[in-house]
């Protein structure tokens, strides 16, 4: 082997390794995959003649991320729909996703037989999960 062709590995392989110590690249299985994205916002969603806010990625997307530290209207949303659509009770609906509400969607997700029940709201637990909806006969619930 030249030694040009050894330095290009020895330099391709310490690129990927800073690329990984950084958090740039996850690997699972060797290979890459995507991080799930932080639910940023919410979206307005329709179920039947009824119509609310639901979490959502800054690109839309309905498949996005909640933990302690979050806040945002996402959180605002998920925190009203769970004292709503739930018996787990967040505590205040400050926007804040802190201990009372990583414990209501643990609840939840137990409730739900969601796998691990560890209080984070992701793309599993939004598919069990019941969003407050509302239209011309009062509230409802529905998952998105």
């Amino acid at each position: 082997m030249s030694i040009g062709l050894r330095f290009r590995h020895a330099a391709t392989a310490g690129a990927g390794a800073m690329l990984l110590a950084s958090g740039f690249v996850a690997v699972t299985a060797g290979q890459a995959q995507a991080a799930t994205p932080i639910c940023t916002k919410t979206v307005t969603k329709w179920y039947q003649d009824f119509s609310g806010p639901v979490a959502a990625a800054s690109n839309g997307s309905l498949d996005c991320q909640l933990g302690p530290g979050n806040s945002s209207s996402a959180v605002r949303a998920l925190q009203y729909s769970l004292k709503r659509c739930s018996t787990a009770d967040p505590g205040a609906i400050d926007g804040i996703y802190g201990s009372g509400t990583k414990a209501a969607v643990a609840k939840v997700q137990r409730t739900h037989g969601v796998s691990p029940a560890d209080g984070l709201y992701g793309p599993k637990t939004r598919k069990v999960f019941n969003w407050i909806v509302t239209g011309p006969k009062g509230a409802a619930c529905a998952t998105f």
